[in-house]
């Protein structure tokens, strides 16, 4: 089946939401993390969960960089692709 079937189908954009759906729970996940470290920002006694906390934005700081840098070339490529067809 090649690519036009699957989107008449509808496949590729459910795939696509899926991806969509699971990147906005990402972020609010990441935003969680976030609101949560700078509330226990300077209290000894959850000195544990803060690293903990630390720890997980700076893994989830670099996928968001590599999905950004993924999405900047995605759209250089899209505008190269559609400046080609005009």
């Amino acid at each position: 089946m090649g690519f036009l079937d699957s989107l008449k189908r509808g496949s590729f954009i459910a795939s696509f939401g899926a991806v969509k759906e699971t990147f906005d729970v990402f972020l609010s996940d990441y935003l969680r993390s976030k609101a949560e470290l700078k509330m226990l920002e300077g209290k000894p006694e959850f000195k544990a969960r803060f690293i903990t906390l630390q720890t997980n934005i700076e893994a989830m700081d670099t996928v968001l960089d590599e999905v950004k840098a993924w999405c900047v070339k995605t759209i250089k490529k899209i505008d190269s692709i559609r400046e080609v067809k005009e």
